[in-house]
């Protein structure tokens, strides 16, 4: 049965985040919280401790305008997670751990906040999220992923026995109620939920099952011309609790419609961007590939959304952006090709073309501005692992035609030295080097190192 926590009137809720950020400004530098308004904004702390406590701008001033016209709509919208499970797990570990966990957490729980989302620490493990527009349902599912996100990313399990969320319920006589539920039982209470529509552009699940989270990895391409890991490749995936994992387009289902696949490449170029940005601002050296897929692109209604991300991204994150067109069709006229390669070459750096080797397009792709042709391996090989006459023909003719040609799906020796053979500048797969969560800096990678299996990562 839920537990009832506290009851907590609206402006003692306030009060109490105000009490936080007090205690925030008088604790010493190392017993400090973070405390962030929006993900991406960082916020300017005074050194000194104020000499009177007064109403913060910050948090306060952001709940209070996000409710005011709705106290109601605070219901579901509020949530507490807590870090005592992974305290008790590191024991002895955890004093020396604590800042840096603590620096992660807030990173990780801004990587899942819309803009005008907002959070902070409460107390000494809690953290209080508030968001501004999604739904009750929504925002639970959200709490979930950020959850999962911090005790995936801690201790590196998914064990979720001990983990609990406070959520907001609803107001009893002026007050909010909170519930605290463990997190595999409201994951149980989702399960029985008809799929809801959620227009956050952070959170997309499949209609089938709407208590699977998607999740992003970077897997790394070599630049086989340079000698260096420079490229790492944006992949969405998901772990369904039943059966393999799927990536790709196809966490979206058989069925997906346009619409679909435009929100998925909506929220896989803003997570790429965001991770892209951190980089950069790290001084990073690294170039970021997002699959843009041709159904989301043709028409103006669908890439709305994926256009008006980079219009407003940086000129400075655009020289590290790659963008693979997927899902052409083999026929696609070089007007409408060349049309998509002109629209996305001034948000990028270059503009890479997935393709089947006998597709047409790859003999224009040069004249359509397409600066390289990506082939899968991946059950192109024979059972002796050549690849057919005709397939080796193709490839050389698109190194010789100053298209760049990339392989992916290498997982031999002897596949990677067939790619190269035929003229291959970038090889990715498997035998290159793991998946990460986040792209690596680029570093020095030469043939000699591949074939000996130096892998830098």
């Amino acid at each position: 049965m839920d537990e009832r926590t506290a009851t907590m009137v609206t402006s003692e809720l306030l009060g109490k985040i105000r009490t936080g950020l007090y205690d925030f400004l008088a604790e010493s530098p190392e017993e400090r919280p973070a405390l962030i308004s929006q993900p991406s904004q960082a916020i300017r702390r005074s050194p000194a401790a104020p000499p009177a406590p007064e109403p913060s701008p910050l948090l306060g001033a952001e709940l209070a305008r996000l409710f005011a016209r709705n106290p109601n709509a605070a219901a579901g919208r509020i949530h507490l997670i807590g870090l005592e499970p992974i305290r008790e797990r590191l024991g002895e570990r955890w004093p020396k751990l604590r800042d840096s966990i603590h620096q992660l957490a807030s990173k990780v729980i801004g990587q899942h906040l819309g803009p005008d989302d907002v959070f902070c620490r409460y107390g000494t493990l809690d953290y209080l999220i508030a968001f501004s527009a999604l739904t009750p349902e929504a925002a639970r599912i959200k709490s979930v992923a950020i959850a999962q996100a911090l005790y995936g990313h801690f201790l590196g399990s998914d064990d979720l026995e001990g983990i609990t969320i406070k959520t907001a319920v609803g107001q009893i006589d002026g007050a909010i109620v909170f519930d605290q539920q463990p997190l595999h039982g409201i994951l149980n209470a989702l399960a029985d939920l008809s799929p809801v529509p959620v227009d956050d552009k952070l959170c997309l699940r499949p209609r089938s099952d709407p208590t699977t989270l998607l999740e992003w990895q970077y897997r790394p391409v070599l630049d086989r011309q340079h000698g260096v890991l420079s490229t790492w490749c944006c992949v969405p995936f998901i772990r369904p609790p039943v059966g393999l994992v799927k990536e790709g387009y196809r966490v979206l289902g058989r069925d997906a419609d346009a619409d679909r696949i435009a929100e998925l490449d909506r929220i896989t170029l803003d997570h790429a961007l965001r991770d892209l940005d951190d980089l950069i601002a790290n001084r990073f050296s690294v170039f970021v590939n997002v699959p843009l897929h041709f159904e989301n692109l043709c028409t103006r209604r669908t890439r709305a959304g994926v256009l008006g991300l980079l219009q407003q991204t940086d000129e400075m994150l655009r020289r590290f952006l790659v963008f693979t067109i997927q899902g052409a069709p083999g026929d696609i006229p070089r007007g409408r090709l060349l049309e998509l390669a002109s629209m996305l070459r001034p948000f990028c750096r270059s503009v890479l073309l997935a393709a089947d080797p006998h597709d047409h397009s790859v003999a224009y792709a040069k004249e359509c501005g397409i600066h390289g042709v990506t082939f899968d391996l991946g059950g192109q090989f024979d059972a002796a692992g050549h690849l057919p006459p005709a397939l080796e023909k193709i490839c050389r003719n698109v190194e010789h035609s100053g298209v760049r040609l990339a392989m992916i799906g290498i997982r031999t020796d002897a596949q990677a030295q067939l790619a190269a053979d035929l003229g291959a500048t970038y090889l990715g797969g498997p035998r290159i080097g793991p998946p990460g969560e986040a792209p690596a800096n680029m570093v020095r990678y030469g043939w000699n190192d591949l074939m000996a299996g130096r892998c830098p990562l």
